[in-house]
């Protein structure tokens, strides 16, 4: 709520309130309206899943439902070659960084088995 308040007071003291009314608010309120679906369908199977991992389900699967946002988020920004106009140091360093992440969730999958 606070988030709200606080990026509606910044529309308003930016006076850019008007760009509401162009011609593409209506595509960009459909694809909010489904991102939201997105992520809260997103959230609903993570609580399935750490339910099913049993005791230890919310410190393990956290971190991987994570790591899998990031990864998903990453993997569509290479797709869609918002990478393209990027420093290519900048894009390595975002591929080690997945490739931490990667490492990161078969270690903490493999410790579940310990």
């Amino acid at each position: 709520m606070v988030q709200a308040g606080y990026c509606f007071s910044r529309v308003v003291s930016d006076h850019s309130l008007d760009v509401f009314g162009q011609g593409i608010v209506s595509r960009d309120a459909l694809q909010v309206i489904a991102m939201s679906l997105l992520w809260i369908s997103s959230v609903f199977l993570y609580g399935r899943s750490a339910f099913g991992l049993g005791r230890l389900g919310n410190s393990f699967g956290w971190p991987i439902f994570v790591a899998l946002i990031v990864l998903t988020s990453n993997a569509w920004g290479v797709l869609l070659g918002e990478w393209e106009k990027g420093t290519s140091t900048a894009f390595y360093r975002m591929l080690v960084g997945s490739g931490v992440l990667v490492v990161a969730a078969f270690v903490i999958g493999q410790s579940q088995r310990g």
